[in-house]
């Protein structure tokens, strides 16, 4: 055992020293739940190289957890891979046979996925690669019932994937999709007009039968397909996640660079239902302080009512340098008029709870929230000293301040659940997170066994549950 894995198994044993206080920590791995200890793994293991990336993750309302990502085909080339695991985190055999399924459409990377309204289907964002360094965006259909390729009927294409209306010769990445009430696609992401290096954020809808939503943008001619960038302000864009609110309007994060500046700043977006131009979108770039390599990136959001306002604040989470090459996770509030953040309201920071780990670095890949209004959120954390990744999941108060009663302790910081999925190799990366009420969080991930050769993984936290006599264990 490596000395990485004896200090987590020995901080493990002093948080679990006996069951009764294993069964009263929100942020202990749920027993019954998986294929052993709250965990399950799903290796698709169809190529040579088997390389089996997971990437993002949704739940269903009856708890069933859906899983995308990237994996090498039985072909050797890249395909999309979806996994679906039952409420009580078992194989499926209705879903494909095995709880897995890839598409179609080869040379493609997955990036988002999101469920229809009725729970029907699965869509899974990504990218073809087939043209490389030339990318499409793509987004690709499968029944949530059964894993199976679903054609888009309307597209005519005869295909289960469909792209927007692309420009020649650029690097167009959608980077996460969201569906709306309608059953209209969104996919979000990032357009590389002339280079690489000058990306604007790009939002493309569809509707739900597979054709494009010509009402949608009609940038340069081309319908459904929105690009933001004001260039007089910002030198780029990436978005990286996308998110509706209340009232129907899209929002992106990710990161951006003002011009005459280097850092990355967070990047917020938001636009109305049908933008035509620049003037129909709001942006706003958030950074801790200007000095030199101190870069802020925002990797999701979640649009959360304002009662004083008529638009929805926005809980986004990510990285903050707050001194050179030192990531810490961050967590901030968005005021609802896209101000700035919310100062004095949110966090221990003046509108922000930036998490600094003593001797690794720490950064947010995606949040959730519980039903009673705490806040959830996975991360990544690399130690400095070994040549390990963990996964990592925090919890905070409606406030943004830290729950210190949430986690096992593990390691050397209270309020963590720190997860090793045992590879041998390893490093283990976040993919996605779901909260179901208040009962439990769902982690996606994959880890590496070797440098060629990872599988997907996940997890099942406990968080609060209420016994019969109503108090809360």
């Amino acid at each position: 055992m490596s000395t990485i894995h004896s200090r987590i198994a020995g901080a493990a044993l002093l948080a679990l020293c006996s069951a009764s206080a294993l069964a009263a920590t929100p942020g202990a791995f749920d027993s019954s739940w998986g294929f052993g200890g709250g965990k399950a793994q799903l290796p698709f293991d169809l190529g040579v190289l088997k390389r089996d990336t997971a990437t993002a993750a949704v739940q269903g309302s009856d708890g069933s957890f859906y899983i995308a990502g990237t994996v090498t085909g039985a072909d050797n080339l890249d395909h999309i891979g979806i996994a679906k695991l039952s409420p009580d985190g078992k194989i499926l055999t209705g879903f494909s046979g095995d709880s897995r399924n890839v598409s179609l459409l080869a040379n493609v990377v997955a990036t988002g996925i999101a469920l229809s309204p009725d729970e029907n289907r699965v869509y899974v964002s990504g990218y073809t690669t087939a043209n490389a360094p030339d990318y499409d965006m793509v987004v690709c259909q499968f029944s949530a019932n059964n894993g199976t390729n679903v054609v888009f009927p309307d597209s005519g294409t005869n295909s289960s994937c469909v792209s927007p209306s692309s420009f020649p010769g650029d690097q167009d990445i959608a980077r996460d999709v969201v569906v709306q009430p309608d059953g209209k696609i969104v996919v979000a992401g990032t357009v590389g007009r002339t280079s690489p290096s000058n990306t604007y954020a790009a939002f493309a809808r569809f509707e739900a039968g597979g054709n494009v939503d010509s009402t949608f943008g009609n940038v340069l001619g081309k319908p459904g397909l929105a690009l933001v960038r004001d260039t007089d302000a910002y030198a780029r864009h990436v978005v990286r996640a996308v998110a509706l609110t209340s009232d129907g309007k899209i929002v992106g994060v990710g990161d951006t660079v003002r011009v005459n500046t280097t850092d990355l700043a967070g990047l917020v977006v938001r636009i109305d239902g049908a933008p035509n131009s620049q003037a129909d979108a709001e942006e706003l770039a958030v950074q801790r302080d200007n000095s030199p390599d101190r870069d802020t990136v925002f990797n999701d959001v979640i649009a959360v009512a304002d009662p004083d306002a008529e638009d929805d604040a926005l809980l986004v989470a990510g990285s903050v340098e707050l001194s050179a090459n030192k990531a810490s996770g961050f967590l901030g509030k968005i005021r609802s008029d896209l101000g700035a953040l919310d100062i004095g309201g949110f966090g221990e920071d003046n509108g922000f709870t930036a998490v600094t780990p003593t001797v690794d670095t720490l950064a947010f890949r995606s949040i959730a929230l519980q039903d009673s209004g705490k806040i959830l959120a996975l991360g990544t954390r690399v130690y400095d000293d070994f040549p390990y990744t963990f996964v990592d999941v925090m919890r905070f108060d409606a406030d943004g301040m830290r729950d210190g009663q949430f986690g096992l302790g593990q390691v050397l910081n209270a309020g963590h659940t720190v997860i090793d999925f045992g590879t041998d190799a390893g490093f283990n990366a976040p993919a996605g997170l779901a909260v179901r009420g208040n009962e439990g969080a769902y982690i996606a991930a994959h880890a590496f066994k070797t440098d060629q050769n990872n599988d997907f993984f996940a997890a099942k936290l406990r968080l609060d549950v209420l016994f019969a006599d109503g108090f809360e264990d």
